[in-house]
């Protein structure tokens, strides 16, 4: 009841925590459509191209996170917030607009691997420490830490 009450007290914590599902939605498409697309072009070296890509985004996640975390602190969290979602849905973009192909799929890897110096899921914690207090958090997350 604690969470509902705080929800009520506080809807921008529904609408982070709406949008945070809204985000995690979005990388359904690309965990359901690029495999298959994947395999269509790089059959049997899929498994390594996907680790090299993954190894690159993992690498500007360290590169570029702290840098973006630094940035969000000195703008409205929610523009932060807002720009980690658009970079998300940025590995989708190129087969919606170009269809499937090799290139296609290409432009997507890359653009993931860009996408991996905004994603930072500290950027939602953050948002909802900025917009409640100790106990609400506590009430809302069923977390005993402050």
């Amino acid at each position: 009841m604690d969470a509902l009450r705080t929800l009520h007290r506080k809807p921008d914590v529904l609408k982070v925590i709406v949008a945070a599902g809204i985000v995690s939605a979005s990388m359904t498409g690309t965990g359901l459509v690029v495999p298959v697309i994947a395999n269509q072009f790089w059959g049997a070296r899929m498994a390594e191209i996907g680790s090299m890509m993954g190894i690159a985004r993992s690498v500007v996640q360290i590169l570029f996170t702290p840098a973006f975390g630094r940035w969000s602190d000195r703008v409205p969290r929610k523009w932060a917030f807002v720009l980690m979602g658009i970079s998300s849905w940025l590995p989708m973009w190129p087969f919606l607009i170009l269809g499937g192909s090799e290139a296609t799929l290409w432009l997507s890897a890359s653009l993931s691997v860009v996408a991996g110096a905004f994603a930072s899921t500290a950027i939602g914690y953050a948002l909802i420490t900025d917009l409640t207090e100790v106990e609400e958090r506590t009430g809302i997350f069923a977390v005993g830490a402050p």
